[in-house]
């Protein structure tokens, strides 16, 4: 690489740009010798077409706080469209390309791509880095999630159930109590009937009496023969129907139990 740190100005207002990268040694023209007419690039000059080195070569020109050198790389045509180009020179075909950045360091095309790779893999090792980070936060917070969402439909649950045993016994106290309150209301009218029924037996007796009283000894006696005899039929015909009766009672009782065991 020259080391000629001639400088001369670019343009009549432009900044300075070392000389030496433009006209190196091995050119026939000398360092304070002016540019031929057709080296400087006009502003109203197109730009030479797109190349897969743009975005890098953009990349690099737009770090340099300085004016660029731009020239043709044997790799590719290296302008830029992010610079002024009234204020850069062109590099003569087969020169190496170089630009100096703010500090005074000096890069060509392969130490800026090696430096641009390095960047680029350490922001990609960076993006990752977070992105890991991210994911493993929002495994956190999902699982948190996860968790308290558990815990809420458990305190849930358990409430619904308290609830809903809470309206069980509600409605088993409501019961018992509706029995109790009939079994009351059959109590009394049981007891109404059979004062009934005894007051009736009571004044039938005195009307029998009455009747009895009546007759003579004979037929007194023998009318009372006759009750005793209907009196026993009556007892015997009744102990035969509420045996009946028990004995229907039991086998119903037992058929309803045989039931529920063979459905259990």
């Amino acid at each position: 690489m020259p080391q000629n740190s001639e400088l001369e100005p670019n343009n009549e207002s432009g900044p300075l740009v070392d000389t030496s990268y433009i006209y190196p040694s091995s050119s026939p023209l000398p360092p304070s010798s002016p540019l031929p007419p057709s080296s400087p690039l006009p502003p109203s000059s197109p730009l030479p077409p797109s190349s897969p080195m743009d975005e890098t070569r953009d990349k690099f020109s737009a770090t340099l706080l300085r004016p660029v050198l731009v020239g043709r790389h044997p790799e590719g045509p290296l302008t830029s469209t992010s610079l002024d180009l009234s204020s850069c020179r062109k590099v003569p075909e087969g020169e190496t390309w170089y630009a100096i950045d703010d500090e005074g360091n000096e890069y060509t095309f392969a130490e800026w791509n090696a430096m641009e790779s390095k960047r680029i893999r350490e922001e990609d090792e960076e993006r990752r880095r977070v992105r890991r980070a991210i994911l493993l936060e929002q495994h956190f917070q999902t699982v948190a999630r996860r968790e308290r969402e558990a815990k809420k439909r458990a305190r849930e649950e358990r409430r619904r159930k308290m609830l809903e045993e809470q309206e069980r016994i509600r409605l088993e106290k409501a019961r018992l109590k509706e029995l109790e309150r009939q079994r009351a209301k059959a109590k009394r009218s049981y007891r109404r009937r059979a004062e009934q029924l005894r007051e009736k037996a009571r004044e039938r007796k005195a009307r029998l009496q009455t009747q009895l009283n009546s007759l003579p000894i004979g037929a007194q006696v023998e009318q009372i023969n006759n009750r005793r005899e209907k009196q026993r039929q009556y007892s015997r015909q009744y102990r035969e129907t509420h045996r009946a009766e028990v004995n229907a009672r039991e086998r119903q009782r037992k058929a309803r139990i045989r039931s529920s065991l063979s459905r259990a």
